[in-house]
């Protein structure tokens, strides 16, 4: 399938789930009935078209008291209603047209649907890259790093049919509240994942472009605080009305993509400082043992053997990130007379290690140039 890039590189919605909405002809409907061992009568309503939207309502009636309360969920994936698939996210105007088209979907089946005081229980907002998600295993791997406490990676290692070329990290989700098995996720999740390779393997369409995607899921309380934060309220009325799309996605990515993954960025670069120093602490002790074992007449031990190349060693122990990173290491320890050897090893064996600049691809997509790290 060919990949319309225009429409990528946009920050839209991906799947939206509402609540808090009436079917206005609901005793007039064909419903599961159960009754509880408390004296309830429970009445369901279910319908789904698999993929695209799916609709479910319950009256719970109180047999003693006559109270009722009920419990409603619409969920539906604007793209999928309209391409057949979630290449694309939606605005705003294309989440409405979908909105109409599920409640005229809805009444040719017989169901009224009132979404006036609709809430919005969870929504997934994305954003999709133009990017193998090959390159980005050491981003990847930072951003986990930095967010270490409630970072999960997913490879597709384990699948057995996947050819071993494209064996490698799949998936980082970064978890903020632990979902709770009646209500489902309320706080955030943050995703990161191989667009193209997730639309071969669950949707089976092969497309022509690499693809990456960040993706937050808002969940229930988490959306309601965000919105709190800027001064609006979580109905589907205030998020139609209001684009918040970016702000919103903006704001949730902040701390684990941006704030936490600068200050790791600042660990790499100390402990490669480190590292550097310390091997070459320990090539000149190694030095002097050698030169004692000579004078004896000894063979010198393979502890004590000289071992060659700091960068070399650098790659193989340490963290190297960026070749930037090792510039600058050679620029705070290397007197100036001796420096241009060091660089000249840098700018021969290390300039494809790039992944500084890659991450900044990532941060100025995401929140603009004016947050790129310095």
């Amino acid at each position: 399938m060919l990949v319309d890039t225009t429409k990528l590189e946009k920050v839209g919605i991906d799947r939206i789930v509402l609540n808090n909405f009436q079917i206005l002809n609901f005793d007039e409907l064909d419903k599961e009935t159960k009754y509880t061992a408390n004296n309830e009568i429970v009445e369901k309503i279910e319908y789904i078209e698999y993929g695209i939207f799916s609709l479910s309502y319950t009256k719970n009636s109180k047999g003693e008291t006559g109270e009722t309360y009920h419990f409603s969920s619409l969920e539906l994936n604007p793209s999928k209603l309209k391409n057949g698939h979630n290449i694309y996210n939606a605005n705003l105007t294309e989440l409405r047209e979908s909105l109409e088209i599920v409640l005229k979907k809805l009444e040719s089946v017989g169901i009224k649907l009132d979404i006036t005081e609709a809430k919005i229980k969870e929504v997934e907002i994305d954003m999709t890259l133009v990017i193998d998600f090959e390159e980005l295993q050491e981003v990847i791997l930072l951003i986990g790093r930095a967010n270490y406490k409630k970072a999960l990676v997913i490879s597709s290692f384990r699948n057995e049919d996947i050819p071993q070329k494209l064996k490698r990290d799949r998936t980082l989700y970064l978890n903020s509240k632990v979902p709770d098995v009646k209500k489902g996720n309320t706080g955030k999740i943050i995703k990161f994942y191989d667009k193209t390779f997730e639309l071969y393997i669950r949707q089976g369409i092969k497309i022509d472009k690499e693809l990456m995607r960040i993706e937050v899921l808002f969940g229930q309380d988490y959306f309601r605080n965000i919105m709190e934060r800027i001064g609006l309220d979580n109905s589907l009325k205030t998020f139609l009305m209001n684009n918040v799309l970016e702000d919103i996605f903006i704001k949730s990515l902040t701390n684990e993509l941006l704030i936490k993954p600068k200050k790791y960025i600042e660990k790499i670069k100390k402990k490669l400082n480190y590292d550097f120093n310390n091997f070459r602490r320990n090539e000149n002790v190694k030095r002097e043992y050698r030169k004692r074992y000579i004078e004896q007449g000894k063979e010198i031990p393979e502890a004590y053997k000289e071992e060659r190349g700091v960068f070399k060693y650098l790659k193989n122990n340490s963290w190297i990130f960026d070749f930037s990173f090792l510039l600058e290491v050679v620029n705070k320890n290397i007197i100036s007379r001796h420096r241009q050897n060091f660089e000249k090893q840098i700018l021969k064996n290390y300039t494809n290690i790039t992944n500084l600049s890659i991450y900044n691809f990532l941060i100025k997509k995401v929140f603009g140039e004016f947050f790129l790290p310095h």
